[in-house]
């Protein structure tokens, strides 16, 4: 799905906003196709792995631009983000292609062996990688992102919030890293009082001003913050600071 978003136009404004591609491969949002859907998955299968699909979709775009208006777009503001299962997918895509001009992940699982003693949800990878790490090493090796950290190239921006035990912010942690030994550039978000999601306002609105900020340094237009006063605030919010660092 492609779609321009109007997010300045709510406040009065004009200004045109660059295209949003959305992919999903899945069918439907039904119990039963998302069960379905996670089953294919199991052994990653090649024709149903996201971070495929989100290439394709890109792909698919790029070649059909034409006379479809979005060529001006196309010459350098093609960016990816996700979170979650999305995060993970950006951190693969980050060891294997160099398509994009910035990257943004969120909550991403990026060494799948230390991921698996630390999460509290151990089904997922049980299932999708046909057992434990010591069971299965090849199977983990094989999908891990930490893995092709030597191809890393494109700059990247980390967001992790400490309290998250699904993927714990240490995979964050090991990303930056890797990105900062290898000069890639880079800058790391951390939220001491966040989980798995970030919740509360004002550490919502860093999130977005941090995300935004970051893709418009990247495709050479800079963004407008979504609420000016509130980031000042927000760096300064409750007793926990949030940590920023960049390069």
């Amino acid at each position: 799905m492609i779609d321009q978003y109007p997010a300045h136009e709510a406040r009065g404004q004009r200004e045109e906003m660059p295209p949003i591609l959305q992919c999903d491969i899945r069918l439907n949002q039904s119990h039963e196709s998302l069960m379905h859907h996670r089953c294919c998955l199991k052994g990653m299968t090649a024709s149903l792995r996201p971070h495929v699909a989100a290439r394709q979709a890109a792909q698919f775009v790029i070649s059909a631009r034409n006379g479809s208006g979005l060529n001006k777009w196309f010459d350098y503001t093609l960016t990816a983000a996700g979170g979650s299962y999305g995060g993970y997918m950006i951190d693969w895509m980050l060891g294997h292609t160099q398509r994009f001009k910035a990257l943004v992940s969120h909550a991403g699982v990026y060494d799948l062996r230390s991921e698996f003693g630390a999460t509290e949800e151990l089904w997922f990878p049980m299932w999708e990688f046909n057992g434990t790490p010591w069971d299965n090493p090849e199977s983990y090796a094989k999908w891990s992102p930490s893995f092709f950290a030597k191809d890393f190239h494109t700059p990247t921006l980390v967001i992790n919030g400490e309290q998250d035990f699904r993927v714990p912010f240490t995979q964050g942690l090991q990303l930056y890293t890797a990105l900062q030994l290898q000069k890639v550039p880079s800058k790391l978000l951390i939220f001491p009082d966040e989980g798995h999601w970030i919740l509360k306002p004002q550490n919502s609105v860093l999130w977005y001003n941090t995300f935004l900020e970051w893709l418009g340094e990247w495709t050479m237009k800079p963004a407008q913050p979504v609420v000016s006063f509130a980031i000042r605030s927000a760096r300064s919010f409750a007793s926990l600071p949030v940590q920023v660092k960049t390069s």
